[in-house]
């Protein structure tokens, strides 16, 4: 019993941490638009998830612990301590870098973090040195208290008789973990598979954001140089084909003054419409841009995947 009572206090303790991450999350990230409703919703839509990754997680740990079944003064925590601290630091790491890079990117921590580690110095080019600091001594804390409970609760050893009743109610925790695993899941691990509250910052909420770095780490394993990529290059192309007609000579419905424009798009990284007039904004900030804006189309709101 005392085996099977291990296993299901780290499944929980896991799927804490997932939980306190996502409210954390939304208080963060969502502010005033952040209530508790919201945080209930949010927590319920992603619970399947959290406790899937918990059990995948819990996997090792307990086939670790199954083999003090034969042999019962193993020294469980010695064996499990390197695992433990890894899962951990992942789970706590990943966590804590999605409630503080959202704030920034918008959008959940995924593979793309990679790309940003050849040039780490100019993770201070957005952010102050005592941002940065805080951050991280937040982070550090988190995952050593984190380690030393998860090391705590883990038995130095069973003693307790493997035979019997034991062995079954240990076996059945495996099927039982599983099951949790491939049972409950679903397919709600990207962040645009869950839809159904406003504003968006509630959507990435609710996905288990280290089920969310697995997927696409996955992904940008198989394809490095197209990890932003969610689907097969045919699937595309069949999709995008149906997007423009084959003859451009007999379109005369145009919202510019001219059937063949030259086009410049215009994209800017962390600027809001406040500094811009004609979306409201402040007067005089941006005058060269207004001016553009008169003179073509503008796009007040645009989605990419």
């Amino acid at each position: 019993m005392k085996r099977v009572l291990y296993i299901f206090r780290f499944v929980a303790f896991l799927t804490v941490i997932s939980l306190v991450g996502k409210v954390i999350f939304m208080l963060y990230n969502a502010g005033e638009r952040c209530t508790l409703a919201n945080i209930w919703d949010v927590l319920w839509v992603g619970l399947p998830l959290d406790l899937s990754v918990s059990a995948f997680l819990t996997l090792p740990v307990w086939i670790a612990t199954a083999f003090s079944l034969r042999y019962t003064n193993m020294r469980l925590r010695a064996i499990l301590s390197a695992y433990l601290i890894l899962a951990v630091l992942f789970v706590v790491l990943v966590t804590a870098g999605d409630i503080v890079m959202y704030h920034h990117w918008k959008f959940k921590l995924d593979a793309s973090i990679f790309n940003y580690m050849s040039s780490p110095g100019s993770a201070g080019a957005s952010a102050s040195a005592v941002y940065i600091v805080t951050c991280l001594s937040s982070a550090f804390i988190a995952i050593v208290g984190c380690i030393v409970i998860a090391i705590r609760m883990t038995p130095k050893c069973i003693m307790e008789d493997g035979e019997g009743i034991n062995r079954t109610n240990f076996l059945a925790t495996g099927a039982l973990l599983v099951f949790t695993i491939f049972g409950i899941t679903g397919r709600r691990i990207a962040e645009a598979s869950v839809f159904e509250f406003n504003p968006i910052v509630l959507n990435h909420a609710a996905v288990n954001t280290s089920a969310h770095m697995l997927h696409s780490f996955w992904i940008y394993l198989q394809a490095p140089d197209k990890q932003v990529r969610s689907m097969r290059d045919a699937e595309c192309d069949e999709l995008m084909n149906g997007l423009y007609p084959e003859q451009m000579d007999d379109i005369t419905d145009t919202l510019l003054a001219t059937t063949r424009p030259n086009v410049l798009t215009i994209q800017l990284e962390s600027f809001g419409a406040s500094f811009v007039e004609t979306l409201g904004g402040a007067k005089g900030v941006t005058p060269e841009l207004c001016r553009w804006m008169a003179q073509g189309v503008n796009f007040t709101n645009a989605w990419i995947s």
